[in-house]
């Protein structure tokens, strides 16, 4: 099977599995730990594929958008598990580990596809990491579908999500894979942050601004869980991380605009933007205007 790779600073490459079909979006987080596909697969014959050593080490959770199969099949361990066809809206969950044969028939689709590490799920709560992952072929479930179909809309719009939000959404993901039901994170009031663990939190936050922000490491801040420290943080915040970190670099980009002479693509990195497009539409996004447009408001003339 392919490799998905994508050009870092440095001249490193980051490496991760990759689907079938042309590709149409791609991006990689957090050296690889989560990657997103958006592809287009079609064949008008039967095509045979074997999971093998560059997917088995992944969960991968797949979105039919649109199209379909007239067959597929699909065995583990030498079992049918599925034989059926592919649809619109259709979820499919393949654990990590699981050896697969897939054969489809009369293939036109395009669909999304998010590898994740089982790191991932190894920085939740211990009785989360302990549920097991089940095999879901061509299922049904409305929050993970707007989660895919959220990703693939703002690579569509070109922005790149941040790691921060891709970590909390492949941990929803793996939490929601883990365990019936639409609350996956948990019963009851997750209770706050104490003020001092808030503003140890936040202080690093704001240090930070500029560099790839991990929930894995805000939560290890604290020593809590991942998903312990999301369902806390927004308790206290009313916010989740992802949301708050990006309304932090909105305002800091602010200032950087009102103050310096730098220019947009520098106030972008200076801010932990991925690029200048990115930070453009999330400031515009909070704000109202473009970065361009409130500079020369509050700096006439520049």
């Amino acid at each position: 099977m392919p490799v998905l790779r994508r050009t870092v600073a440095g001249g490193d490459r980051q490496r991760s599995p990759a689907g079938p079909g042309e590709l149409i979006h791609a991006a990689l987080w957090m050296d690889g730990e989560v990657a997103f596909e958006h592809r287009r697969f079609a064949v008008s014959r039967v095509d045979r594929r074997s999971s093998s050593s560059s997917d088995l080490s992944y969960h991968r959770l797949v979105l039919t958008e649109t199209g379909g199969t007239s067959r597929t099949r699909v065995l583990i361990g030498g079992r049918t598990i599925y034989d059926g066809a592919d649809r619109p809206a259709a979820v499919t969950f393949m654990p990590a580990l699981c050896e697969r044969t897939s054969s489809y028939w009369d293939a036109d689709l395009r669909y999304s596809c998010l590898w994740i590490s089982p790191a991932i799920l190894s920085s939740l709560s211990g009785r989360l990491r302990l549920m097991p992952l089940q095999a879901v072929i061509n299922g049904n479930d409305e929050v993970v579908g707007a989660l895919l179909r959220s990703l693939r809309s703002a690579f569509a719009a070109g922005r790149r999500p941040d790691a921060l939000y891709v970590e909390h959404l492949a941990a929803l993901v793996l939490l929601r894979m883990a365990g019936p039901g639409p609350e996956p994170l948990g019963e009851g009031s997750p209770g706050k942050l104490d003020p001092k663990s808030l503003g140890l939190v936040l202080e690093y936050i704001d240090a930070n601004l500029a560099s790839e922000m991990r929930l894995s490491r805000l939560a290890a801040l604290l020593g809590l869980t991942t998903d312990n420290f999301a369902r806390r943080f927004q308790a206290t915040t009313g916010q989740p991380p992802y949301r708050y970190v990006l309304r932090r670099r909105v305002e800091r980009a602010a200032a950087l605009l009102r103050a310096t002479d730098a220019s947009i693509s520098e106030v972008a990195l200076a801010t932990g933007f991925s690029s200048q497009s990115h930070f453009t539409g999330a400031f515009k996004r909070l704000t109202g205007t473009t970065p361009s447009a409130y500079r020369r408001r509050h700096r006439p003339g520049f």
